[in-house]
């Protein structure tokens, strides 16, 4: 209930100020704005004290700074305070890597003769240079093998590129049923291309798209 009030008020959830960073965006004429709001305040203080010389320590303190804060408060907005998100808000959202695992990707014309398997095992895996370690910062991922159709993996670790067709249409329409429901930002496609199904990918792509 609270965070539904919260995202009344604020227009977002708490999860996206969390992640965001405020900022302002007057510009350079933020130090002009900060200079009038100083000089504002201190003729505020001058004839505050004037105009309440009778009002004890302790009841003048409150009410100055109650003044002074209901002052800055009317002038933030013309600071143009905007609430900057990360487009990917991390481990909100899921990430499928596909590795291509056809008998194509077992062709050793690779780095220093690796084979494209392996190429692509490096690229993801490599502990200082691989990309995987970054992209579960941001993502949940999860990793698929595909040929002839895609199937769910831990590891690319002990597979063996064996298949014997590459139907990279069929491989995306079993991801997407498997993310369902689910926030999938990306899918993230590793293969030497070798598509030999009847199927058109371009149509599964529009799905992915839309």
């Amino acid at each position: 209930m609270l965070e539904n009030l919260f995202e009344f008020l604020f227009k977002l959830r708490p999860i996206q100020f969390g992640e965001g960073n405020i900022a302002f965006q007057a510009g350079d004429a933020i130090y002009v704005f900060w200079l009038l709001l100083c000089i504002s305040i201190i003729g505020f203080l001058i004839v505050y004290r004037r105009t309440n010389i009778y009002a004890r320590g302790r009841t003048r303190i409150i009410s100055i700074g109650l003044r002074v804060l209901a002052l800055l408060l009317l002038c933030l907005p013309f600071l143009e305070p905007a609430l900057l998100i990360p487009d990917v808000i991390p481990n909100e959202n899921f990430l499928a890597v596909m590795v291509d695992n056809s008998a194509s990707m077992d062709i050793g014309d690779g780095y220093f003769g690796s084979s494209r398997y392996e190429d692509a095992q490096r690229i993801l895996m490599e502990p200082e240079e691989g990309i995987y370690s970054e992209l579960e910062k941001s993502f949940n991922t999860r990793f698929y093998e595909f040929s002839k159709g895609a199937s769910r993996v831990d590891s690319l670790a002990k597979l063996q590129p064996d298949g014997r067709e590459t139907n990279l249409s069929a491989s995306l329409q079993r991801v997407l049923s498997d993310f369902k429901g689910l926030p999938l930002a990306s899918i993230v496609i590793f293969s030497d291309g070798g598509d030999n199904s009847s199927d058109d990918p371009r149509s599964v792509a529009e799905e992915i798209r839309s």
